[in-house]
Order: C-alpha cells, then structure tokens, then sequence
C-alpha cells in the first residue's frame, strides 16, 4: 500500500510527461509540462476558466471535460 503511494507521488510530481488525476467528488487535477499557453490549450475556446493553484502547481477543471482533456492531451503528447 505504502508502495502504491510512493509510486503515485513519484508520477504526480515529476515534469515531463502530462497527468490528469480525477477523485471522487473532487474537480480533476492536472499537471502539464510548462508552456506559457497552457491555460489557453485546457480552456479550449470554452467560457468556463480553470483555476491554477500556485502553491501545489496544478490545474483544476470541471469534471464535465475530463474526457476531452484525456483524449486531447494524448493527441498532443501520445
């Protein structure tokens, strides 16, 4: 179990490959490689904005567009 976590941090944390990690009731977290445009790729045109939390560096968006974050970020990134 222990294990587990370590193993989750340890993808959570790193830079270079995207994450998107959906909890429960929770808004989906993600975390992307540095691009000045990345607010502008997640919003997508749409009126809903994300919010960016500084202090633990993620993105968080509506659960409504999980599937079309997961499948346009594999677009971009295979």
């Amino acid at each position: 179990m222990e294990e587990d976590l370590q193993r989750l941090r340890r993808i959570w944390n790193q830079q270079s490959v995207p994450v998107i990690m959906r909890n429960g009731k929770d808004r989906p977290r993600m975390r992307l490689p540095y691009d000045v445009n990345n607010r502008g790729w997640i919003e997508n045109g749409r009126r809903t904005s994300v919010t960016w939390h500084r202090d633990k560096k993620h993105w968080e968006v509506p659960k409504t567009w999980f599937n079309d974050l997961v499948q346009r970020t594999l677009a971009k990134f295979g």
